[in-house]
């Protein structure tokens, strides 16, 4: 079974924040996001799903241009810089592979059954949305998909933590689930899903934990469903800090996904790992975090320890 997963952003200017000889990716993230989503999935179905990733317009379309088998499933994940984008892609794709399974998930898919509801309405060319984590029920989907296609939106068959409409235009959705643990959750990295966007030279992007007990009302993390604190083991953030140093050791930029990097003690230790890296990689220049809201004390001993003579942006 096919898949295309896509992570799109507004090619047509450079990104900025980099000096990295990349080409137009310079600047951009790695899709860590999909990529997550597709090395999970492959733990679960293995070779009996060939899954591409995505991030330019261009890429996607000339991909779906030149394909021999039409994609059975395409995702979108859906940010505030690429909402409407995906919009404009999905229609043409709709219109292209009118049998497919269109998917949109990622932070900015509506979370309230309403919402969700009027956006499918709205956006017909969708067939479901995914809410918050997407890799446990987006495997589920496909585990439908290679079964019996999409009979699992024609008979109504619910699906944790995702909403679409029934033949008759009714909402099927079902409450939010997380991942109580991120164990079971398989390395992109690791994988080797990332390795052909670090060769172009888009920016390494890692996730330490997820979620966030604060409730900030204009921030995405600010949700009930995602207030909980869970880890990713130390060996695998470890793991991939190295494999990521050996794979671009030209890249002058790494970025942290966290929402407090520095709320965990053991986040001390991570920024003592980088910074043993940085010290052996010259032109590892800057770290980009979002500080943790409540620990002073902490984010100053971080930030001791990566700063030099080069710059370390704390948000």
């Amino acid at each position: 079974m096919k898949v295309f997963l896509a992570d799109l952003v507004h090619s047509y200017v450079p990104a900025v924040g980099t000096s990295y000889e990349g080409g137009n990716e310079a600047g951009f993230v790695v899709p860590y996001g999909i990529a997550s989503i597709a090395s999970y999935a492959k733990k679960i179905f293995g070779s009996a799903i060939d899954v591409s990733l995505y991030k330019f317009p261009n890429d996607l379309l000339q991909a779906c241009a030149d394909c021999m088998h039409p994609p059975d499933v395409i995702g979108f994940s859906n940010y505030v810089w690429n909402s409407h984008l995906n919009l404009a892609i999905g229609t043409k794709l709709r219109q292209q592979f009118p049998n497919a399974l269109i998917v949109v998930g990622g932070p900015s898919v509506q979370a309230d059954e309403s919402g969700i509801e009027s956006y499918l309405k709205l956006n017909r060319f969708i067939d479901i949305c995914v809410m918050h984590e997407g890799e446990r029920p987006f495997a589920e989907i496909l585990g439908y998909m290679l079964k019996s296609r999409k009979t699992f939106i024609t008979e109504s068959r619910p699906i944790k933590n995702t909403g679409f409409l029934s033949p008759n235009g009714q909402l099927i959705c079902t409450p939010n689930i997380r991942f109580e643990q991120l164990d079971e959750l398989p390395s992109p990295y690791l994988m080797g899903e990332l390795d052909c966007f670090m060769s172009k030279g888009f920016v390494p992007l890692f996730e330490t934990n997820r979620g966030c007990p604060f409730q900030c009302a204009y921030c995405a993390w600010g949700i009930a469903a995602l207030n909980k604190i869970r880890k990713f083991p130390m060996d695998r953030i470890f793991a991939e800090l190295n494999y990521v140093s050996k794979k671009m050791p030209n890249a002058p930029t790494w970025f942290f996904a966290d929402a407090n990097f520095g709320i965990l003690r053991r986040d001390v230790e991570i920024a003592q790992r980088i910074r043993e890296i940085k010290n052996k990689n010259s032109v590892l220049k800057t770290i980009v975090i979002y500080e943790s809201k409540n620990t002073p004390k902490r984010n100053l001993e971080i930030a001791k320890l990566l700063r030099n003579q080069s710059s370390v942006i704390l948000n």
